[in-house]
């Protein structure tokens, strides 16, 4: 009889946004905060919600007029100006980037606009979204796995720089591939001929987990909290990203050994 054993491998660091919402820890606060977390984790619940309230956040996220075109990936072309864009467009294109979260507690000290000294329990709501490589890279040999790994930190570092910005555009490719001029020539033709099509995808990814966090999460949580009858609006609601956390991946791998 073949014995079956297992063994856990490690996978190549996954390029991740880590994100994390601040609340206070109070009761009355914590079935709303679930159930909006639950309800996350159904792409077609938020794409919905995201679709009936587009104009809403067109306007409390006017700051980010990108997340509201949805002709942004079609090409490396300037932005759409706002009055030409289509918010409900966009939102239909949402794809889910959410698929889990965790919860920690703080004390917290305050000084408010007052003056004075709060201090209260604070509640933290982890989010970690991990991008996966497309399908088509990751069945490719372990060279061009590495070099779509290096468009995607490419992308992620330089996204904050400007967000309306296209980092797939031509200018910013040849600085990528000058960048990376000491990798071998196979793989350089392959970044020339993937780099728009990666950055691209990648870009959309960070939107959708924008679109997620502040055009749902959050929006969500404080939606609810200021129509809770025993609510007081809260001075500031805070949530810390980091564009810079990889994640390392351990996955069990069966495989048959003898016989016994």
């Amino acid at each position: 009889m073949e014995r079956k054993q297992i063994s856990y491998r490690f996978e190549p660091q996954k390029r991740s946004i880590v994100m994390e919402v601040f609340f206070p820890k109070q009761t009355k606060y914590q079935g709303l905060i679930h159930e909006a977390l639950e309800k996350g984790l159904q792409e077609e619940t938020v794409r919905d919600y995201l679709t009936e309230h587009a104009y809403e956040l067109q306007e409390e996220l006017n700051y980010h007029t990108h997340l509201f075109d949805p002709h942004r990936y079609d090409s490396a072309s300037l932005a759409t100006l706002p009055e030409d864009q289509d918010p409900k467009g966009r939102m239909g294109m949402y794809e889910s980037t959410f698929f889990g979260w965790s919860m920690y507690e703080v004390d917290g000290v305050f000084l408010n606009r007052r003056g004075s000294m709060d201090e209260e329990r604070v509640q933290v709501v982890r989010l970690i979204f991990k991008y996966e490589h497309p399908r088509e890279v990751r069945t490719r040999r372990r060279s061009y796995h590495a070099m779509c790994r290096a468009i995607i930190r490419w992308v992620l570092d330089e996204y904050g720089r400007s967000m309306n910005f296209h980092l797939w555009n031509m200018h910013e490719q040849e600085l990528f591939l000058e960048r990376h001029r000491s990798w071998s020539n196979e793989d350089l033709v392959y970044a020339q001929r993937h780099f728009h099509e990666i950055a691209r995808d990648t870009a959309k990814w960070i939107d959708d987990c924008a679109l997620f966090v502040f055009g749902y999460l959050t929006r969500e949580f404080w939606k609810k909290v200021v129509t809770h009858p025993n609510a007081s609006l809260e001075e500031e609601i805070w949530v810390l990203s980091n564009f810079h956390m990889n994640v390392n991946v351990l996955r069990p791998a069966r495989h048959w050994k003898g016989r016994h």
